[in-house]
């Protein structure tokens, strides 16, 4: 997993270099993961191989579960294997939301078409974090950084030491908010 801002940054927007580096180092992997969850989606790349579902009304389709920066290979529980060259991807940009297989070619399955398909790639929303991705996390770390007395601090204990992990109990701040709108997944479904 990744984080999306660092203490040293934090640090310079707070023009505070004294801040506990080990107190922005429980918040921060908090805030990024409160971000992922905030806008449904993850900005980091991972590699990854995921399970499908065989679409039986829409055999040479793959509707991917995650958005997909790039395209490793497809195999299926028949034995079969594809690269990407067999594949169109949509939309024509990362991250892709679906495959479709090129003519001539067919996924098959055996068995059952319930997880029939592993895709096998670079999953996330982008390589890289987008600007207001990483500002947010600067700006909502050091929120919570100047409020740790007020949301209280719980200790844990692990093999023998004490830490102490800062609770993360506010949702995204609703200053905060606006900056993320444009990157927050929306579900489709009935409503």
């Amino acid at each position: 997993m990744s984080n999306y801002c660092t203490a040293s940054e934090v640090r310079d927007l707070a023009d505070d270099q004294e801040m506990s580096a080990t107190v922005l180092g429980l918040i921060i992997p908090a805030v990024s993961r409160a971000i992922d969850r905030h806008c449904r989606r993850r900005f980091y790349a991972m590699t990854a191989a995921k399970l499908h579902d065989y679409d039986i009304d829409r055999p040479g389709t793959l509707r991917l579960i995650d958005e997909l920066l790039s395209l490793t290979s497809v195999a299926t529980s028949a034995g079969d294997s594809f690269t990407a060259s067999d594949f169109l991807v949509e939309p024509v940009t990362a991250p892709y939301a679906r495959l479709i297989l090129k003519p001539n070619r067919v996924l098959s399955y055996e068995d059952t078409p319930k997880q029939a398909i592993t895709v096998t790639g670079s999953w996330g929303y982008s390589s890289t974090t987008p600007d207001e991705v990483a500002m947010v996390a600067k700006l909502w770390t050091l929120m919570l950084y100047r409020k740790m007395d007020l949301i209280g601090v719980d200790t844990a204990r692990i093999a023998g030491v004490s830490l102490q992990i800062p609770t993360l109990t506010d949702k995204l701040p609703e200053e905060l908010i606006g900056w993320l709108k444009p990157l927050v997944k929306h579900r489709i479904g009935a409503v």
